[in-house]
């Protein structure tokens, strides 16, 4: 993403993906990496109140790092200034940039972002930050480019690209005279567009506040419209042992707001109080359907895959010395 960025004059590229500022491999050796790969290239980056900029190599005149406490804006304007508005800028961190400060300037628009937020940042967060290069500005049509290109894992793709057709949904019902609670209740149909569940592993609002949705949503009615979706679906057809643990969590491990309610609350025995099945039990059960060609290693490799893709939900009671769980979310059931 970025070599495809700084062969464009005018362009500005985003990267939010590494929240290392110390330790190695950080976002400082990520700059100087891209520096000496790009030569006319002027990289930014910003961490904390801290922002440092590596001119580029090619500009003898100008010094080849330059370190700052300006806001992000008045640095991208002395970077026109100085290094030409043809010469491609990157700007790279992570927390400063989930923030609602603008990075663009009066000639300049982002471009390109490349955006990777680990797990507990929520929804909210992911969309703010994508937000950095959203919006309608005549600016980048004007230094010709189409469109902003973004590089970001496929769930967070679809959850990010269906959130405002979300909002205008709640907002459509509340104009209609609902309230808040009333639109947001388990009474309440969204369409498959507005779909901001399906396959994120991430939460809706802050991590610790266990909220939970309880919308449902209607059947997609084209597929191809969720692309993060259709790739991993594909990625997960060709492992037979991922669509037999999805097989078993389909039947026997479905998250449902009541079995959520008493996890949450701590009802229920204590066969029943517990959200899915552990590898055991998915082992359990293959092993009785399929023999012993399937090992422990296999379906608990298999389990962490389809975690990792968003397919199922992995819980584990911190409390308590329990093996982690994995469910398949109601909202991510379609398609399977």
């Amino acid at each position: 993403l970025i070599s495809d960025g700084v062969k464009s004059p005018k362009s500005l590229t985003l990267v939010i993906t590494n929240p290392r500022v110390r330790a190695p491999n950080n976002v400082y050796d990520a700059a100087e990496r891209v520096q000496k790969t790009h030569r006319n290239a002027c990289v930014v980056v910003k961490v904390a109140k801290e922002i440092t900029v590596y001119c580029p190599l090619e500009a003898d005149s100008l010094p080849k790092k330059r370190s700052s406490g300006e806001p992000i804006g008045d640095i991208l304007e002395w970077v026109d200034k100085e290094c030409g508005l043809d010469t491609p800028v990157v700007v790279m961190g992570y927390s400063q940039m989930l923030r609602g400060v603008s990075f663009r300037t009066e000639k300049r628009f982002p471009t390109h972002v490349a955006c990777a937020l680990g797990t507990q940042m929520s929804l909210e967060k992911l969309v703010q930050t994508l937000g950095r290069a959203t919006g309608t500005n005549s600016t980048l049509e004007q230094n010709g480019f189409k469109h902003v290109t973004v590089l970001t894992y496929p769930q967070d793709f679809d959850s990010a690209r269906a959130y405002p057709t979300m909002m205008e949904e709640i907002a459509a019902k509340m104009n209609a005279g609902m309230s808040t609670a009333q639109a947001l209740s388990s009474e309440q149909m969204y369409s498959g567009e507005a779909n901001i569940l399906n396959k994120t592993r991430r939460t809706v609002g802050q991590k610790n506040d266990k909220l939970n949705l309880d919308v449902s949503f209607e059947k997609l009615k084209n597929p191809a419209q969720q692309q993060g979706h259709a790739y991993l679906l594909e990625r997960v057809k060709e492992e037979p042992v991922s669509m037999m643990l999805l097989a078993v969590a389909k039947e026997h491990f479905v998250e449902t707001n009541e079995n959520f309610r008493h996890e949450v609350e701590g009802r229920g025995d204590s066969e029943n109080r517990y959200i899915g099945g552990t590898c055991a039990q998915y082992f359990e059960i293959l092993s009785e359907q399929h023999g012993d060609h399937i090992t422990n290693r296999m379906v608990a490799k298999g389990l962490t895959k389809l975690v990792q893709h968003g397919f199922l939900k992995k819980h584990q009671e911190k409390r308590q010395k329990q093996s982690p769980r994995f469910y398949l979310p109601p909202c991510s059931s379609e398609g399977l």
